[in-house]
């Protein structure tokens, strides 16, 4: 038996699941013709997210039965937002995505089945979560999968540096820090995340500044550190798998 996991109900406790399609990410470059020889450079490569396409089918024939697994269907695909996607047979890897297409509902009644197609948002499936605390400034990040993840960092009494540099700022691998402004010398609970984009202190919308990097680190070991300002704090990501 196939099963699709969507925002997290089992499709196949409904219905039968058929079909179950899983593109791979598709690499597109993008060229650039070079003056007068006649070639391209490639410039940058971009991973374009998959489609993931499935039939559901009605368990029962009854059209009374049919009609009930349409408003269930209704109820279960219809979203106004991005929603996980697993498949029971990749150890908890999950795909971001929404239904794309037409869902030929009101056809259900009468065929018994209906086709789904669900757009990947991103190109690699997310694993596990994992969390790490610092000591002594600085945090190990041991990061596990294939594709690069976004990093969200978490501190609850973060400090800034001076009156003359009011930012908390973090740094990974020695590379260009990610600042946040805090407007007085007290402590601060922060949080930057640049999976969402997003950073906020002490619950409200804050905003890093405008040179700072959201931080992003490839599979590996990294070391995450204190650029300017004090404080404990945590770093978490998610792995990614293409």
């Amino acid at each position: 038996m196939e099963h699709v996991v969507y925002d997290g109900v089992d499709l196949a406790d409904h219905f039968t699941v058929v079909g179950v399609r899983r593109q791979l990410p598709v690499p597109t470059p993008n060229l650039e013709l070079v003056p007068g020889g006649g070639r391209y450079n490639v410039r940058s490569v971009d991973i374009v997210p998959p489609q993931i396409t499935f039939r559901l089918m009605a368990i029962e024939s009854s059209r009374d039965r049919r009609r009930e697994d349409q408003r269930l269907l209704s109820s279960l695909l219809v979203r106004d937002r991005v929603v996980d996607v697993e498949f029971g047979d990749d150890d908890g890897l999950r795909y971001r995505a929404v239904p794309t297409g037409e869902l030929a509902l009101r056809e259900f009644v009468g065929s018994g089945s209906v086709d789904v197609t669900l757009q990947a948002v991103e190109a690699a499936m997310r694993g596990e979560r994992r969390t790490v605390q610092s000591s002594g400034g600085s945090a190990t990040l041991n990061i596990g999968g294939s594709y690069p993840t976004a990093l969200v960092i978490k501190a609850t009494s973060a400090k800034r540096a001076s009156s003359s540099e009011p930012t908390v700022a973090y740094k990974l691998d020695g590379g260009a820090a990610c600042r946040l402004e805090l407007v007085d010398s007290l402590a601060h609970s922060i949080e930057i995340d640049a999976d969402g984009r997003r950073a906020t202190v002490d619950g409200e919308t804050a905003m890093i500044t405008l040179q700072s990097p959201w931080l992003e680190a490839e599979p590996g070991v990294h070391v995450l550190s204190l650029a300017d300002g004090s404080g404990a704090f945590s770093v978490s990501w998610e792995e990614r798998w293409l």
